[in-house]
């Protein structure tokens, strides 16, 4: 067994709270009872080999201050993850080891102007069904075209978003939300979901 540090004591408190440990030393094989967590706090980059620990997450909402997410790809269990980011450039390629990956959101909270990228870094995820971008600078959507299996995707309160158009390849969607940009034309026309023309 190997005691656990925690450099931000506000995490330490919220994994003590889940685990009902409060007099005694947390160690790597306390953590892997732990299946969800909710970091609602600047997570620190000095805690980031403590999280790595937590090797049975399947559900995670973290919130980010710092660029490099590499941490996030050892969390291969991960099932649902929402991202809260606050810095200048988000790179997908951090999540792109995240092979049991359904539903993923990232999002700049009330307000943020952050630009994505390398989005084609997560267009393999086998298991990707749900896709959220929320509150942020740009993105490019290109890679959108081999991100087929998606059934939801939500996309809003944007500065810039290309290739808009890359939407139309989603044929399998069952929801789709656009908010706060304009879309020329997305042709649905032969996206049949559920034997029903997509309409949005």
């Amino acid at each position: 067994m190997k005691e656990l540090h925690f450099y931000n004591k506000t995490f330490e408190k919220v994994v003590r709270n889940e685990l009902q440990i409060h007099n005694r030393p947390i160690t790597d094989e306390d953590v892997l009872l732990i299946s969800k967590l909710d970091c609602d706090f600047i997570f620190a980059i000095e805690d980031c080999e403590t999280l790595c620990a937590f090797k049975n997450l399947d559900w995670l909402d973290i919130t980010i201050s710092f660029e490099d997410m590499s941490f996030l790809g050892k969390l291969e269990n991960l099932v649902e993850l929402t991202i809260e980011f606050y810095k200048d450039d988000f790179d997908f390629v951090y999540l792109s080891n995240l092979k049991k990956i359904k539903s993923l959101m990232v999002t700049g909270g009330a307000w943020s102007n952050f630009n994505f990228h390398n989005l084609n870094a997560i267009s393999q995820l086998p298991l990707l069904r749900d896709l959220t971008l929320h509150e942020f600078g740009s993105v490019d959507l290109s890679a959108l075209k081999e991100m087929q299996q998606l059934k939801g995707f939500y996309c809003g309160y944007a500065g810039q978003v290309k290739n808009v158009n890359a939407i139309s390849y989603l044929i399998n969607l069952e929801s789709l939300i656009l908010i706060d940009f304009v879309v020329d034309n997305l042709n649905f026309a032969f996206c049949i979901v559920n034997r029903r023309p997509l309409s949005c």
